[in-house]
């Protein structure tokens, strides 16, 4: 199913304003810094900037397309995979507190490569080193607290 510009506009805007809301309850940091807020308060004004763009350009071609539209191409298989890949989500936010974010990210990373046809070996090389990337990226330069699950001793 596709959504005219305009729509999806909207919606974009409305997710922006409620991540901005919630976004600016968060704290500062004790020094006096900017805290945890700045951060998505930023990306949601951008994402709200961009809602509004896109509504602007789905109101210039209002008459050319359909508010709503089916995808034609949209196999059945094609479908279990959208849904896989929200069971996948799903499984993420339920089991890394438990196993941590190294072991559920593996997890998850392998499954969707296996997924989208790539060969084991392709999956078993691939997965660890994202894992690996993200971990650090997160972790180590951003600063991002992550599960540790069963690697806490």
């Amino acid at each position: 199913m596709r959504l005219h510009d305009l729509l999806l506009g909207l919606v974009i805007l409305i997710s922006a304003v409620i991540i901005y809301s919630v976004a600016v309850t968060f704290p500062d940091q004790n020094d006096g810094k900017p805290g945890a807020w700045l951060f998505p308060c930023a990306l949601s004004i951008l994402f709200g900037l961009c809602g509004i763009g896109l509504m602007i350009k789905g109101a210039l071609h209002f008459k050319e397309r359909p508010l709503v539209t089916l995808i034609p191409g949209l196999t059945l298989q094609g479908f279990f995979k959208i849904l896989a890949v929200c069971a996948f989500i799903i499984f993420y936010i339920e089991c890394s507190e438990y196993l941590g974010f190294i072991i559920t990210m593996f997890i998850v990373m392998f499954l969707m490569l296996m997924m989208l046809g790539n060969k084991l070996w392709v999956a078993l090389v691939s997965a660890p080193l994202a894992t690996v990337a993200i971990y650090l990226i997160f972790a180590k330069v951003l600063l991002v607290p992550l599960a540790e699950g069963l690697f806490s001793f």
